[in-house]
């Protein structure tokens, strides 16, 4: 995206007044065209930060990029479609968070959110509904151009 689309401004005004207020843990989820990615990119750009929705399949490769991201002085890590993560990484992602903010998304709620120790982290958790088709419509409207 070359400009910034507004595009479930409610949701990004909340995840914004907690990641400047805090050390953040959090985790968004919805379906399939629900605007995860849209806000997660948007985030990105915001915080000029990485957008990354790469499928880990190796906890070292995880482990490396997230400590060259905060080597870099990266305050924030976005990673998208964390459902596919295994547990290891997940809980490696948890014990990062006590050093950097993080915002994942998945496609369905996770059920290792529901551990102590990941509910203890979580700064908030939030659930996206599936746009509307005038949402849809604003949104291809804002980001083709069209008036």
């Amino acid at each position: 995206m070359s400009k910034i689309i507004p595009f479930r401004e409610e949701i990004f005004h909340q995840i914004n007044q907690i990641l400047e207020s805090q050390k953040a843990f959090i985790f968004l989820w919805g379906k399939s065209g629900s605007g995860k990615s849209v806000l997660l990119q948007r985030l990105a750009k915001k915080y000029n930060v990485d957008f990354i929705n790469e499928n880990f399949k190796d906890q070292s490769f995880l482990k490396e990029k997230i400590e060259f991201l905060i080597s870099q002085g990266q305050s924030l890590i976005i990673l998208d479609e964390v459902g596919m993560y295994d547990y290891a990484m997940l809980e490696s992602i948890r014990i990062y968070s006590d050093s950097i903010s993080f915002v994942l998304s998945s496609h369905k709620k996770l059920n290792i959110l529901k551990k102590e120790h990941f509910k203890s982290r979580l700064s908030a958790c939030f659930k996206l509904k599936n746009i509307s088709l005038l949402e849809l419509d604003d949104y291809i409207k804002l980001k083709f151009g069209m008036n």
